[in-house]
């Protein structure tokens, strides 16, 4: 509950009493400091810790005296091995008031040596490209700094190096989905037909076994975890937004997710990378685990399977409504050709390219005008319709699930995947328990009325 005004009586006590002039003040911690222009009111933590990092910004002004305080990441920026201002927490008015702003970052090779990162955000006395990170050992017995030698600052050129790919794998924060796009090349096989192992993925349309612990996205699950390995170790604990922000930021060499990424790419406030996008639909497996005869096909071509995962933004009216018509006509309205092309030429307003009038000629009627006018690199753009395009339209596509207890499937398939991503199971252990859980939903449910929604939606004829 203290704030700037019982500083500076303090202050000024000591300096009347004492004649005591502190050198520099340390303040544990600005987050839990009160403001006096707010004392008592119910504003937004954005201004009230704008407010208070202004307030003693103020008071150091004003005695010529240093202040240091601390404050938080976001939970995303807690795990970060490479934190930025964005990662600050409850209010991004804190680093846009700081004269001087420094992280320390700690991580399993650090720890090992007895040294801490220190990176600097931001800096109104010079300029914070020089130095920008360095180590400092740390004695955290006594939790103690001390200086290093020059060459130990090794540490850093390591912590530099960008990494192959970026994911995310916190619980409920949709990285199953992006199991389930990859996993689909080695499952989903073609034909004329459906059955359990054609043009199917997800349970016997015969019998409503689940086949998520098949062999073929038993080896989906192992790829996934070695693509891991590859990436940020913190990513185990990101949340979706994390990852786009760390291969946003040139952090990652790829990053495999819904197309919000490609329009994403032109936002300079947020990208560093546009102009430099290269998009491309999904690697296909040159094996693909055939479910009807149990046994793994070898390919001339890569099995390519298009996907539309998390395509779950389609409107629909309830059937409770008293006024459907009025719904329906503002669905209407957005499906009209102008609002529908200026939604997906914007780029980032949750509408992306899939029908004709979004892509280009030859595929489509668009223009490439539409698209540059409203910020999108000529080069970029190419490259995301073009593997947009190739997703919709590929020969083999992900069944969609659109059943009954839909998010009690997956949500049980997300779980399990995080415990594989940390480490504590291995993938066939994984997708055992997710078999076994998914027939604990279907059955409580009522396996024969989920049998029937399966086989309708799904296009099986017995």
């Amino acid at each position: 509950s203290a704030h700037a005004g019982h500083f500076r009586s303090l202050l000024n006590d000591l300096t009347l009493k004492k004649q005591f002039k502190p050198d520099i003040i340390f303040v544990d911690y600005l987050n839990i400091c009160a403001s006096v222009r707010y004392k008592g009111a119910i504003v937004k933590s954005y201004t009230y810790v704008k407010a208070i990092a202004e307030e003693l910004r103020g008071l150091a002004c004003e005695f010529d005296v240093p202040i240091v305080s601390a404050t938080q990441t976001t939970r995303s920026g807690y795990g970060n091995s490479d934190v930025d201002l964005t990662d600050t927490s409850e209010s991004f008015g804190l680093p846009a008031t700081a004269d001087l702003m420094f992280a320390l970052i700690s991580t399993e090779e650090l720890e090992a040596e007895n040294k801490i990162l220190v990176k600097q955000l931001k800096n109104r006395y010079n300029d914070p490209t020089v130095n920008r990170k360095f180590v400092v050992g740390i004695d955290r017995a006594k939790m103690k700094l001390y200086d290093v030698d020059d060459s130990q600052q090794q540490l850093i050129n390591d912590a530099e190096e960008d990494d192959v790919v970026v994911m995310h794998f916190r619980v409920n924060e949709q990285g199953m989905f992006h199991f389930m796009s990859l996993s689909a090349a080695f499952t989903v096989m073609g034909g004329d037909t459906v059955d359990r192992g054609t043009n199917n993925y997800w349970f016997d349309p015969a019998t409503m076994e689940p086949l998520i612990n098949q062999p073929g996205h038993v080896r989906a699950l192992e790829t996934l975890y070695e693509l891991s390995q590859y990436g940020p170790a913190a990513q185990s604990a990101w949340d979706l937004g994390t990852a786009w922000d760390w291969f946003l930021r040139g952090k990652s060499i790829f990053v495999f997710s819904w197309g919000d990424v490609g329009s994403l790419v032109q936002d300079e406030s947020r990208s560093k990378i546009k102009g430099k996008l290269g998009a491309s639909v999904l690697p296909g497996s040159y094996e693909v685990y055939d479910m009807n005869n149990n046994r793994w096909v070898k390919l001339d071509k890569p099995n390519v399977a298009g996907n539309t995962t998390g395509g779950s933004w389609q409107g629909v009216i309830s059937a409770k409504s008293k006024n459907p018509e009025v719904v329906y006509s503002l669905y209407a309205l957005m499906a009209t050709q102008p609002v529908s092309m200026w939604n997906v030429n914007r780029g980032w307003t949750g509408v992306d390219p899939g029908v004709k009038i979004h892509f280009l000629p030859p595929v489509g009627s668009a223009s490439v005008l539409g698209y540059i006018k409203e910020g999108f690199h000529e080069s970029d753009l190419m490259y995301y319709l073009d593997a947009y395009h190739k997703n919709f339209f590929a020969d083999k596509m992900l069944p969609y699930l659109r059943i009954n207890g839909t998010e009690e499937y997956w949500r049980a398939l997300d779980q399990n995947l995080s415990e594989t991503m940390i480490g504590r199971m291995q993938p066939k252990e994984a997708l055992d328990r997710t078999y076994k859980e998914w027939n604990e939903i279907t059955e409580r449910r009522g396996k024969a009325k989920q049998l029937k929604q399966y086989q309708e939606a799904v296009g099986y004829k017995n």
